[in-house]
C-alpha cells in the first residue's frame, strides 16, 4: 500500500514538472521537396531540395515533433502512385491522403518555384546574392484544415563581407534555401517553442 502511494506521488510530481506533457508530441509527414524553377544544373537542384528538406526536419525536430521516417513517406507515395513532380498532385486532397495513410497530425510540402543569383559590383567588391522562392502547404490532417495552402515565401542571402570577391552565388542560394523555411513557417512555429537541450 505504501509502495503504491509512493508511486502515485512520484507520478504526480513528474507531471507537475515544467516541460512535461501528458499529451503526445504532434506528428508530421514531411513530403519530398520538389523544384519547378527550371534550374538546369542538376547538382544545384539536388542541393537546394536537400537543404530545404533538412531545414524542415530541423525546425520540427527542434520543437519535439514526431517525424514520419523519410523512407516510409517515400514508400507510401509509391503505394499510392503519387508523383509529386507532377503539378496535378499539388492539391490538398492528395497531400491529405499520404498523411492519413501514415496517421500523422500534420503534413507539409515545399516546392521551390524560383532560384536565382545576381552579382552586385562596386569600386571595392563584387557581392553575389542568392534568392529562393518556395510555394508551400501545411495541413492539419485530423481537422482537414489548411494552416497554409499554396502560399509563397522568398528569402535572400549575401555574404557578410563586402570586400574582395564573394563566395559563389550558388552557395548563397543554398543559404537562402535554409532561410526560406523558418521565414515561411514563422507564425506556426511560434506556437511550438524549441525544446532546450538537456530538458
Amino acid at each position: 500500500m505504501n509502495a503504491r502511494r509512493l508511486t502515485l506521488f512520484s507520478l504526480a510530481l513528474l507531471v507537475s514538472q515544467p516541460g512535461f506533457s501528458q499529451e503526445s508530441a504532434p506528428s508530421i509527414t514531411i513530403l519530398p521537396v520538389v523544384i519547378t524553377s527550371g534550374e538546369k544544373w542538376e547538382e544545384l537542384r539536388n542541393n537546394l531540395t536537400k537543404r530545404t528538406h533538412d531545414q524542415l526536419v530541423k525546425v520540427f525536430k527542434d520543437r519535439g515533433f514526431s517525424i514520419a521516417p523519410e523512407e516510409t513517406v517515400k514508400a507510401k507515395l509509391q503505394e499510392l502512385k503519387i508523383d509529386l513532380t507532377d503539378e496535378e498532385n499539388h492539391r490538398r486532397d492528395t497531400l491529405y491522403s499520404v498523411a492519413e495513410g501514415l496517421q500523422t497530425d500534420y503534413v507539409i510540402f515545399f516546392v521551390i518555384t524560383n532560384n536565382t543569383q545576381r552579382t552586385k559590383t562596386n569600386v571595392f567588391s563584387q557581392v553575389r546574392e542568392g534568392e529562393v522562392t518556395a510555394k508551400y502547404w501545411l495541413l492539419d490532417v485530423k481537422k482537414r484544415e489548411a494552416v497554409y495552402s499554396a502560399k509563397s515565401e522568398t528569402a535572400k542571402a549575401r555574404p557578410h563581407a563586402d570586400f574582395g570577391v564573394a563566395t559563389k552565388g550558388s552557395d548563397q542560394q543554398l543559404t537562402a534555401a535554409d532561410r526560406v523555411v523558418p521565414a515561411a513557417l514563422k507564425d506556426f512555429l511560434a506556437k511550438f517553442p524549441e525544446i532546450k537541450k538537456g530538458s
